[in-house]
């Protein structure tokens, strides 16, 4: 049948409908029980057991076929659709089972309306405006509240089968059930304007239910296992239209969304599931469809009947605001499950395989909500972590956040109880804390992960952006601020077991950890509301250390307490701390974090970030096979836990082998121990890894494990497993490991054999492997070997006999080259001869042999480098050429040459000749001298002799290698032609022709001195042709062995001109064994500035105009002598480029500073520059700069209100005018004037000159400036129409156009014609309108009563007689007259301005009373219609009329003001452009209590020094624009940790403990447009130290420093020394900062030094690189350093510091006498007065027994220091190195006690007699071995020298420690106590640096003691075995010693012959009653009669008693790793540098 027509209208009163078309409607229905099949099922699932009484149900099939839904606008009453569109694209089906309960009154089995359902697939189109009419109608009508429908139930008995359900607790039954079947169901979101579609959702398999309860409780429930959200967008670009979809795990998901709501006449409960759901963050289609689905919905207009009647109820004020629905009371509870979620977004969504950040989350979370009160919040935390990666590759998957372990998030409220201050009545305050739980937080930081981050934030940013603008700016609702419920939010209370950062290098092809910042059980308090905030937590840093692939401690364990607070008013961070900060600073970090800044460079130095990255896996190993066979490897990954100390240990640790892989012959594999993704970053916190390699070359044995976490070099012996070599031959080879570091990053594992071959030759050589068993084997060939290249042989041919030829042709193989038998170094000459022509070749090889360890089957091990016989290296800068035998070969300059015709072992015969010297010059090179130096005598062709020096090394005894040298090449870098010779000759040297007489030579020239009987200096002169009419003078000598120097070079005049002298400089730098002469200008003109230069000597720009001064380009560097030295040196200088600049004044250069030029421009306007004179060796370099925004020198202020004119005192200079009220920047015009003071006058004023030092004002009388003020007599009734002007206002400002304006003709009324008295010709007075030009309107009012003209200087007078009673005079002017004194005597009264005359009554009028211009000035009694005129004076000028001048300081500027006499300072200088900054103060306080402690550690492992600064306190507030900053210091100790220190601390203050040893306090400011760094205030103040340097230390120390640095050249023998280059613009263009106090005040310092007797090789080395032959070895010398103290420093920061170390160097070398007679040579003359005035002191007092001691100990120490170094002068003079390194090891003990002194004494004199005796045969025979027949005669010698020295040498040991021992025995009363060092030496024995430990440390110093600290032995562990012994395990030996008695020796073992080591327990009976265990330890030895083991040395039958199991377990496991550590040593070659 045909369907009705459903409406669904928005509300009652609205127009907008729903029309719901059913269609085709089929029904049908029946009636059955309950307990029927069909309904069985609805019953089920109502959770009830059938009753034996069932319900009946009506059951009803309904059918809606062709279902459609239909929006549009009802209209009319018969219901006409208008707008209507279809929301269903197809028509659907929907089949609804309805069934009804029939017995609900009584049974409620089943539900009273059970609805089952299913809709076909189908699809809804909806827009924003049909989304809308949804939101309406539920709202509105379906929404509408109805009240409650009482329904009495009085007539339903209990006793009536009734079933009902526990819901809530409460008893119910099921009233409606509605479950709808939604599968393939669509909903499609359109724009309604461009009817595009936007998103659509796809629903499948989803179920959508309804139930209804008796209790008023109602369900709807959601549930869907497939939901997706699809991007629809035409023409979107969206690379990933799935934004909402299912994961990916290859297996259905039972359950993806849910959505379950219920509600209570209680609460309303709401649960949203989600489970393995992937969302990809396209944030612009995210904020569409929100945006989309957000939208308001207008609200209907309901017209409600009960309005009216709420109306007519007399409540029309409040109706409109009448709420439709009651407030909703009931509670809320959300809950929210994320199960396994990913959240992806990508960088670029465009790009399908963009790189993004995936965050997976798994959590629950609960909020809960009571009416009125605020919301409880939990979040359960499962799993959150967050990686990136490449989309599409999950290869690149790499972590970035990990929460390891639960997570908790909980909002708690809190009722703090309210003050006592409001009384009793106030209520709590209610607060609420977010409180979060983490137990582990691990995060990395890497360069593209925050690349990645910038770009996904940027394009985040961006897409908000967008599309809020395109859709109106809609934004996020606003909240209230609080929680809810009115309470706020507290703060933030975080706790967490442990956070980890950790900074990965990724930069590039890489992927390497730096640092790991652990912050351990971190405690934050978080305040919400501007209140304090604080932080616990304990830092660890550590990084990450490639060469061992191990971590090592930067910061150890820290606990610090942080505390801060930001509010409106101030800002403040504390951080405290008890314990000290320690930082190790080792080799290694220092190495690569030097690396890693290196490769960052481009990255840190640019502004912009590379945001185009491509991530690659890192691949962090290669292995590359040069076996000859196929290898096979196998990774193998061993764990170790956390507490285990070693991680190569023989506890059986966990691990992990991969399949084997091969690599062939020649080839590489890349490869990792751990599987591509997310889990390889360093995710592992809870154990550690040991990585290894298991290899198989061909068919040999599998080779045990190969650890490849450290670098360096290791080998395995393997036997052969076929049978090709027969079964009685025992093939055994040898295949070396090589690991090292590619960058810093990649390890590559080189697998190859231990013979290689080096080619050091030019030629291309042939390798041929011959068979020595069976010559007729085929031989093999190694790839053609190319010069400098290595290659190995193949591990099975190593034993074969091995032949070279030269690749070119014509050569025959060479004879076998014989290396086994070498054990260290040998050579072997093979000769190469052609087929031929019969040219021969001859080659050297040599063969070293590596660290092998010797063992029974000898096995190589060995390098085999093929040298020429000869090489010849050209080091003239000419070239050479060379004859030997019949070649003629040149040698260029600067290249090598190889000469293989050469036979080996006999004399070398050449012949040269040098470019320029004509002839040929033959040396003969004998063989039996294998170091020499040769000297060639040659010519030119004007017969000059030139020395020329050939260095001759015979290396290896078999290879030549000679270099062919001068002892200098000078280098002419000036512009003038200079000729070099030796001083005296007065001629130049050989090379040096004509030529250079007219020009520069720009090719170096060869010099060395050739006359033996003149001094050895260097002349310079001109070239003759220079100056054809002067004659050149030679220069005075140079000496060339000093660093540089400066000297003259004169060209005298031959006529009346003065003489030419030029300034020139020389700097010598050593180049191998070359000095290198550079001859320079002396000065150099730098123009930085951005405009040209002239530039001139002062008489060039003031008397020679500017034809002769020299012009300098923006950016040039120009050299520069004076033109006449008979004129001033005075330096000028001007800009070109501004029109009206003139010279500077004249300014020397003659030192290093820092000055302003000032230069005039038009109206004496200051144009400055910056000139910085700086000296680079023997050169000054004087730089130009912009002045920019520094402060002038001086400053002019006019405060005054005249115009002033100022110049510089005997200038000479016109003056310059300095307006009123203005100011203006200033510098001398002539710097050198002497004295330097301002002349300033008034114009029409006195003239004064002023020194321009900060003074008082002066008084008037004295320094004052006058001028005379003329006055006005103005008509005061006349200037009322123009604006009114105070008395005594100048009428200059009042002419000026201001006010109104009047002219002369025009005819206005009398109050604004501005008339003044005015004299214009003769004597007559008359009122005129005011004319400024006119001064015969000028009058000066006297002090004696008189009014004088100005002009004519006459006084104001009556014509004739004075008039009587209605009579009048003329008013005139006439001359002064006694006799006229009543006449010439006027009053003004102040107030009236009326004038009286002398005469009584009379006043001043105008003629006939009218007031007008013209009219004559009468002087009469008033009355008859003549008023008296009111006559006001007004200056002509302003001011009083005198000018102060006062002169005061401005920071580095002084101020010179000009005030009036009667006004006082105005502000009239500002700063321009300078940055206010904040005005909250911020400040940061830290005090660190335990203080900072830096440990050095070298590359050895081992500490070097620990520095430590103990009671730190520092303060730094910035306020506005000033930084103020406050550091304390309590105490420095500076502790010498070297194990073969000579003195335990280092460095220590000189004062108690109470006292503070440093205080610094620093201000700092930004000041001017450009910013300038000015420090108004530096201070510091030091306390008294003592430093005992200790030259072990020192060497250490600077090698330390050396580190990453390039190591010196060496060439022939020398250290090449990079040529000093002058400073570059970059250098030079500091900007500078102004210092206008800086104060560090004085202090003193006791400086020792202490030599080491004897040095390592690697520190002796050093120590003679840096040419130091030997330190003075002195005492107790006390430095004063003066105090230093500038103002007003306008300098760069480099010249600042260079000042202060020019000021310390003068106070240092000030006590040069000081330190040599404290020094050991001069016997400590400095300390034996001392110790004498400290015994006379005593003496005094009567302790006669001090006395004597003081006396003593002085005389013996200064026997001891003059013995001992007489005996060390003498040792040297033996020549006999052995002898002294014997004498010092003797002597190293000396000083540990009095008994120790003279045993080393005795062992001295000893030592000294036997080597005299023995000394002449031992020097023969090694003079034989070594050189020869000729080594017998200087061995000789030197053994008659021996004879005589040896035995002396030996007296004065004795004398030495004979006295040394009284000087212990004899310690002044006065001597201060011992300054221990603050921990001992650190322990660095292991893989890694571990953690500084006390224990370890006692423990190797104990063991230091035992073996006197030998150095190839180092600690491992010591430990208790029971209360009687204790066990000490180092790498060598296992000691057992006794406790608590100095550590004695009770037995020691060697560990290598230990066998294993074994834990053994006994059961004991106590009494037959109880019973415990006793643990023994059991050593058990290798087989070998020759060693004693332990148990016998011990005397118990082979066990060794514990105390308890985990003791002897400990120990167990210390000897298996020191076991294992010591089979490693043996099979490492070499250890590589850390």
């Amino acid at each position: 049948m045909s369907s009705p027509v459903v409406v669904l209208p928005v509300a009652a009163t609205s127009a907008h409908v729903i029309v719901g078309y059913p269609g085709n409607i089929e029904v049908s229905n029946t009636f059955r029980f309950a307990t029927e099949s069909e309904t069985k099922e609805s019953t089920q699932e109502s959770g009830r057991e059938l009753d034996s009484f069932p319900c009946l149900l009506d059951c009803l099939s309904v059918t809606l076929r062709e279902m459609d839904v239909i929006s549009g606008e009802w209209q009319g009453d018969e219901g006409e659709l208008l707008n209507a569109t279809t929301l269903l694209p197809r028509k659907c089906t929907l089949d609804l089972t309805v069934r009804r309960n029939l017995d609900s009154t009584f049974n409620h089995s089943s539900p009273n309306v059970c609805v089952r359902g299913s809709l076909s697939a189908t699809s809804f189109r909806i827009c924003e405006h049909d989304l809308g009419k949804v939101k309406g109608f539920l709202a509105y009508n379906l929404g509408e509240d109805f009240g409650e429908f009482i329904i009495s139930r009085e007539h339903i008995t209990e006793a009536v089968n009734v079933h009902k359900l526990d819901l809530d607790g409460q008893r119910c039954w099921l009233d409606i059930d509605i479950a709808l079947d939604l599968d393939n169901v669509s909903i499609e979101l359109i724009h309604q304007e461009s009817d595009h579609s936007l998103a659509k959702f796809d629903l499948t398999q989803s179920i959508l239910g309804f139930q209804t309860y008796s209790n008023k409780h109602s369900v709807v429930k959601l549930t869907s296992r497939r939901m997706t959200l699809q991007d629809t967008r035409p023409a979107s670009g969206n690379a990933f239209p799935l934004v909402l979809t299912e994961q990916e795990t290859g297996e259905p998901t039972s359950l993806q969304v849910e959505v379950n709501m219920r509600n209570t006449p209680e609460k309303r409960f709401w649960n949203f599931v989600l489970n393995s759901v992937r969302v990809n963050g396209i944030i612009d289609f995210l904020l569409l469809v929100k945006i989309f689905v957000t939208g308001e919905v207008s609200s209907p207009e309901l017209l409600l009947r009960n309005e009216a009647v709420t109306v007519r109820a007399g409540e029309a004020g409040t109706a409109n605001h009448t709420p439709l629905k009651p407030e909703d009371t009931r509670a809320i509870e959300i809950h929210v499950s994320v199960i396994n979620i990913d959240f992806v977004l990508p960088e670029c969504a465009t790009n399908p395989n963009s790189q993004a950040v995936v965050l997976q989350l798994t959590s629950l979370s609960t909020l809960r909500k009571q009416h009125s009160c605020p919301p409880d919040l939990s979040v359960d935390l499962q799993n959150l972590e967050m990686f990136s990666c490449t989309l599409g590759c999950e290869g690149t998957a790499l972590s970035i956040l990990d929460v390891v372990g639960p997570a908790a998030v909980e909002l708690r409220h809190h009722e703090r109880p309210g003050g006592s201050d409001r009384g009793a009545l106030r209520a709590a305050e209610e607060i609420s804390v977010l409180d979060v739980q983490l137990d582990n937080v691990v995060t990395k930081l890497s360069y593209q992960d925050a690349v990645l981050f910038w770009n996904i934030l940027d394009s985040v940013r961006r897409q908000s952006v967008e599309t809020m603008s395109r859709n109106g700016g809609e934004g996020g609702e606003k909240g209230d601020g609080g929680v809810g419920g009115g309470r706020a939010l507290a703060g933030i209370e975080v706790k967490c077991r442990e956070v980890t950062l950790t900074v990965i290098d990724d930069y590039g092809d890489r992927d390497v950890p730096l640092l790991r910042l652990s912050l351990m059980t971190p405690h934050l308090w978080l305040a919400t509301n501007k209140q304090i905030s604080s932080c616990t937590q304990t830092l660890l840093i550590d990084y990450y250390n490639s060469y061992v692939s191990g971590w090592e401690p930067l910061v150890e364990s820290w606990k610090s307490d942080l505390h801060f607070i930001f509010n409106d008013s101030y800002s403040t961070i504390k951080l405290d701390a008890a314990n000290p900060l320690n930082i190790n600073l080792t080799h290694s970090f220092y190495s690569l974090s030097s690396t890693t800044v290196q490769r960052l460079r481009p990255i840190l130095s640019s502004q912009s970030v590379d945001r185009k990255v491509t991530r690659k896996p890192f691949i962090p190993f290669v292995i590359r096979n040069l076996t000859g066979f196929e290898l096979k490897f196998s990774r193998e990954t061993r764990v170790h836990p956390l507490n285990d100390p070693h991680p190569f240990s023989s506890v059986r640790p966990r691990s992990s082998t991969s399949p084997w892989m091969s690599v062939r012959h020649g080839e590489e594999e890349f490869f990792t121990f751990t599987e591509l993704g997310k889990e390889r970053r360093y995710r592992s916190t809870s154990s550690r890894q040991s990585r290894s390699l298991l290899v198989s070359v061909g068919q040999w044995r599998e080779m045990s494990r190969i650890p490849v976490d450290k670098v360096g070099t290791f080998f395995r012996d393997t036997q052969y497993e076929g049978d090709v070599y027969g079964d009685d031959t025992e093939r055994v080879i040898r295949v070396v490991f090589d690991l090292v570091l590619e960058e810093g990053a990649r390890k590559c594992i080189t697998v190859r054999s231990a013979l290689s071959i080096r080619n050091n030759t030019s030629q291309s050589l042939e390798v041929l492997l011959v068979n020595p068993v069976s010559h007729a084997a085929p031989s093999y060939r190694l790839p053609l070997l190319q010069p400098g290249e290595v290659d190995h042989l193949p591990v099975d041919k190593v034993d074969w006999c091995i032949k070279l030829r030269a690749h070119r042709g014509g050569y025959q193989y060479s004879d076998t080259l014989k290396w086994h038998t070498t054990t260290r170094a040998s050579q072997v000459v093979s000769s190469l001869r052609a087929d031929a022509s019969g040219e021969r070749m001859y080659l050297v090889a040599v063969a070293v042999r590596g660290r092998y360890p010797a063992m029974k089957n000898y096995l190589p091990g060995h390098e085999i480098t093929i040298e020429t016989p000869v090489v010849l290296t050209n080091s003239l800068p000419v070239d050479i050429r060379y004859r030997h035998g019949e070649q003629d070969v040149v040698v260029e300059s600067g290249t090598k040459k190889e000469i293989y015709d050469q036979i080996p072992n006999q004399d070398l015969s050449l012949a040269f000749q040098i470019d320029g010297f004509p002839h040929f010059n033959k040396v003969l090179l004998p063989y039996s001298l294998p170091s020499s130096q040769k000297y060639l005598t040659v010519q030119d062709e004007r017969r000059k002799t030139l020395p020329v020096r050939l260095m001759c090394d015979l290396k290896d005894k078999e290879c030549w290698r000679i270099q062919v040298y001068t002892k200098y090449i000078v280098h002419n870098l000036t512009n003038y032609p200079l000729l070099f010779g030796q001083y005296g000759t007065h001629e130049q040297s050989a090379a040096q022709d004509e030529d250079h007489e007219m020009a520069r030579s720009r090719h170096p020239l060869m010099f060395d001195y050739h006359d033996d009987t003149l001094r050895e200096e260097l002349s310079v002169r001109m070239g003759k042709e220079y100056r054809p009419t002067g004659r050149p003078v030679w220069s005075i000598g140079l000496d060339l062995s000093k660093p540089f120097g400066r000297f003259q070079v004169k060209m005298a005049s031959g006529d009346m001109t003065p003489d030419k002298v030029f300034d020139l400089s020389f700097e010598c730098t050593v180049v191998s064994m070359v000095t290198e002469v550079r001859v320079v200008s002396r000065y150099f003109i730098h123009n930085n500035t951005s405009q040209k230069l002239h530039y001139g000597q002062w008489f060039q720009a003031y008397e020679s105009g500017d034809s002769q001064v020299i012009e300098a380009s923006v950016d040039s560097v120009l050299p520069f002598t004076w033109p006449r030295h008979d004129k001033d040196h005075l330096f000028c200088v001007r800009a070109i480029d501004i029109i009206d600049c003139e010279w500077s004044g004249g300014f020397v250069l003659n030192c290093a500073e820092s000055r302003v030029i000032a230069m005039r421009g038009h109206g004496g306007r200051k144009i400055f520059l910056q000139c910085t004179v700086v000296v680079q060796k023997a050169s000054f370099h004087v730089v130009f700069s912009d002045f920019e925004d520094l402060p002038a020198p001086y400053r002019i202020e006019n405060h005054s209100h005249v115009r002033i004119e100022y110049r510089q005192m005997e200038s000479g200079l016109p003056f310059a005018s300095l307006d009123p009220y203005s100011w203006t920047p200033y510098h001398w015009d002539e710097p050198v004037l002497r004295p330097q003071s301002l002349e300033m006058q008034v114009v029409g004023g006195t003239t004064n000159c002023y020194p321009v030092v900060p003074r008082i004002p002066a008084s008037i009388s004295e320094d004052a400036l006058m001028y005379t003020n003329a006055v006005y007599l103005c008509v005061e009734t006349t200037w009322q129409g123009a604006r009114p002007v105070a008395r005594d206002t100048p009428l200059e400002s009042l002419s000026r156009g201001e006010g109104r304006a009047i002219r002369i003709d025009d005819k206005l009324a009398v109050s604004s014609q501005r008339l003044v008295l005015d004299v214009p010709h003769g004597e007559q007075v008359i009122l005129r309108q005011h004319n400024p030009t006119s001064i015969t309107q000028l009058w000066q009012v006297l002090n004696t009563g008189q009014i004088q003209h100005f002009v004519t200087k006459k006084r104001l007078d009556i014509s004739g007689r004075p008039p009587n009673a209605g009579t009048f005079a003329s008013l005139v002017i006439k001359e002064p007259a006694p006799e006229r004194g009543q006449t010439q005597h006027w009053t003004i009264d102040s107030i009236s301005g009326v004038v009286y005359c002398g005469l009584p009554g009379l006043t001043i009028m105008a003629r006939n009373g009218v007031v007008q211009d013209g009219c004559d000035v009468m002087l009469g009694s008033a009355g008859n219609n003549r008023a008296p005129l009111n006559i006001k004076t007004h200056k002509r000028r302003p001011g009083s009329g005198a000018v102060l001048v006062k002169t005061e300081v401005d920071g580095a500027t002084v101020v010179v003001k000009l005030l009036d006499a009667s006004d006082g300072d105005r502000n009239l200088y500002k700063e321009q452009g300078q940055e206010q900054g904040s005005k909250v103060p911020i400040q940061l306080q830290v005090k660190l209590a335990g203080g900072i402690g830096l440990s050095i550690i070298n590359h050895i492992p081992e500490e070097v020094m620990y520095l430590r600064f103990v009671g730190l306190a520092f303060t730094l507030e910035k306020l506005g624009n000033t930084d103020t900053l406050e550091l304390e210091l309590s105490d420095i100790q500076a502790d010498n940790q070297c194990r073969e220190g000579l003195v335990p601390v280092v460095l220590h203050p000189l004062r108690g403990k109470e006292d503070q040893v440093l205080y610094l306090r620093l201000k700092r400011q930004i000041r001017g447009r450009n910013n300038l760094l000015v420090f108004p205030e530096i201070q510091a103040v030091l306390a008294d130290f003592s430093a005992q340097l200790d030259e072990v230390l020192l060497l250490k120390l600077l090698q330390f420093a050396r580190t990453g640095q390039q190591p010196a050249v060496k060439v022939g023998g020398g250290t090449t020394v990079s040529v000093s280059a002058p400073p570059s613009k970059g250098e030079l263009k500091h900007k500078p900062v102004l210092v206008e106090r800086v104060c560090i005040q004085e202090t003193q310092v006791n400086v020792s030094l202490i030599v080491a007797p004897m040095l390592e090789e690697d520190l002796k080395e050093l120590h003679n690189t840096l040419g130091l032959s030997s330190f003075l070895n002195f005492s107790d010398v006390s430095l004063k350093l003066g105090k230093y103290e500038r103002r007003n420093l306008i300098a760069a920061p480099s010249t600042i510091k260079d000042d202060v170390i020019a000021h310390y160097r003068q106070c240092a070398g000030s006590h040069v006498l000081k330190i040599v007679l404290n020094s050991e040579a001069a016997g400590n003359m400095g300390g034996l007065v001392n110790d004498l005035i400290s015994a006379f002191s005593v003496g005094m007092e009567g302790d006669v027994t001090g006395m004597v001691k003081n006396v003593a100990h002085g005389m013996s120490d200064t026997a001891n220091k003059l013995t001992s170094t007489a005996s060390s002068f003498l040792a040297l003079a033996s020549g006999d190195e052995n002898f002294q390194n014997n004498r010092e090891r003797l002597r190293a003990a000396r000083y540990q006690s009095s008994s120790s002194s003279m045993k080393a004494g005795f062992a001295g004199l000893r030592s000294g007699l036997y080597e005299g005796l023995m000394s002449v045969p031992k020097q023969v025979v090694k003079g034989i071995n070594d050189h020869g027949a000729i080594g017998a005669a200087s061995g000789l010698f030197k053994g008659v020298v021996g004879t005589i020295t040896k035995p002396a040498v030996g007296v004065f040991d004795l004398a030495s420690g004979a006295s040394l021992a009284i000087t212990h025995s004899t310690r002044p009363i006065h001597a201060s106590g011992e300054v221990l060092r603050m921990r001992l030496p650190r322990c660095c024995s292991g893989e890694t640096l571990p953690p500084y430990s006390d224990d370890t440390a006692h423990g190797q110093d104990s063991l230091w003691r035992l073996n006197q600290k030998s150095p190839g032995e180092r600690f491992i562990s010591w430990c208790n075995v029971n209360k009687q012994e204790r066990i000490i395990i180092s790498s060598e030996r296992i000691r057992l010693v006794q406790r608590g008695g100095g550590n004695k020796v009770l037995a020691e073992i060697a560990v290598n012959t230990v066998k294993q080591c074994r834990h053994n327990r006994s059961v004991v009976f106590a009494e037959e009653v109880n019973k415990f265990e006793k643990h023994y330890l059991t050593i058990e030895e290798k087989e070998d009669p020759g060693l004693m083991s332990l148990t016998q040395r011990l005397n118990f039958s082979s066990r060794l008693e514990c105390s308890d199991e985990k003791t002897a377990m400990k120990i167990i496991q210390e000897i298996h790793y020191a076991i294992d550590m010591r089979q490693e040593a043996e099979y490492c070659v070499s250890k590589t540098d850390r």
